[in-house]
């Protein structure tokens, strides 16, 4: 695990600052989008085109099925960069809780098993695919301050609490890591550190893509009795539309994706552009598209704890609360979602 590294630098002493190659403080968020492009028009195309990118990454070193979001760490605490990522654990687990278990697109937000990714594996993972061209990256010149609360953020994501849970054990497109014990998919885990440095992320809504997953699309422990199979996902031409009952019906889904900031980052650094976003110069190097920005002015919360409490009764959670033995912990009297 990465915490006694980040407990460390957390209590970095400022004499040791004179070893860091780094005069500013700075946080990257690298984006690599899958190896074919996911169509979000309907729960079939969805689910065709993640097949058809699942069969080509096979093909494929390093690639990820599922596109790819990691974030990377410089300051003058450090003596080299730091990289962290978040990343299911198995491939295996997706397929029998798709094809065994039959959950349907509650595959988008259950829980599945997770771990937080190092330096080892993304420097060479970026090593790949900035030389396949396919890497796209944004940075933001932050405070110390901002490095310190990702410090912290990082320390008690990676470290197990009084009843041996740990957040980065944790992977699932649901989860937002700010809030109190939830894990993380790879672009919510990034996004997270953005919003920790400043960054108004509410900016950056078109990295983010929002459905209504049908009820009917739902199966597995979340929708006890209902087995969805391959085929009804194949047939099924549209997300839930008109009237409808909040998590009976149908349940809300939004998750940012690698593919969209992929290609925003590339859009905003094309040259050929006349302007960037409100904010962001062009500063592409070699083969990676990049922008940059300076938040160094940007209000950062500096005390009081790093993370939230989730209010809202969203069923991936309150399942996930219940089968870790967490909703005491966090989510009060939530109802059980199997009752």
């Amino acid at each position: 695990m990465a915490v006694l590294l980040i407990s460390a630098l957390l209590n970095t002493y400022a004499g040791e600052k004179e070893k860091s190659p780094y005069r500013f403080h700075e946080l990257t968020l690298y984006a690599i989008p899958s190896p074919v492009e996911f169509v979000w028009e309907s729960p079939a195309a969805l689910f065709n085109s993640y097949v058809q990118s699942y069969i080509t990454g096979m093909f494929s070193r390093g690639s990820y099925a599922l596109g790819h979001a990691f974030i990377k760490l410089t300051s003058p605490m450090f003596e080299e960069p730091l990289y962290f990522g978040m990343t299911s654990t198995s491939k295996r687990e997706q397929q029998e809780k798709v094809l065994r278990e039959k959950v349907g697109l509650a595959i988008l937000g259950i829980d599945l098993e997770g771990r937080m990714e190092g330096n080892t594996e993304l420097v060479e993972k970026l090593s790949i695919h900035t030389k396949r061209s396919n890497t796209a990256a944004v940075t933001y010149r932050i405070s110390e301050a901002a490095v310190r609360r990702i410090l912290e953020f990082l320390e008690y994501f990676d470290t197990p609490n009084h009843l041996d849970h740990t957040p980065s054990s944790h992977y699932g497109g649901t989860f937002w890591p700010l809030y109190e014990a939830e894990g993380a998919g790879c672009t919510a885990f990034g996004m997270a550190m953005l919003e920790l440095a400043g960054v108004r992320i509410e900016d950056l809504n078109n990295w983010k893509v929002e459905v209504k997953i049908p009820m009917s699309l739902i199966g597995g422990e979340l929708n006890p009795g209902n087995k969805v199979r391959i085929r009804d996902i194949r047939r099924s031409n549209s997300w839930f539309e008109g009237e409808g009952e909040e998590n009976v019906d149908y349940i809300p889904f939004w998750i940012y994706e690698p593919n969209l900031i992929y290609h925003w980052i590339r859009e905003q650094a094309d040259y050929k552009n006349d302007v960037t976003s409100t904010h962001y110069f062009r500063a592409s190097c070699r083969k990676v598209p990049r922008l940059f920005a300076d938040l160094r002015d940007a209000e950062v919360q500096e005390e009081g704890p790093v993370f939230s409490q989730r209010s809202d009764d969203n069923p991936f959670i309150l399942h996930f609360l219940h089968k870790n033995g967490l909703i005491g912990e966090q989510a009060g009297n939530a109802p059980d979602p199997q009752k």
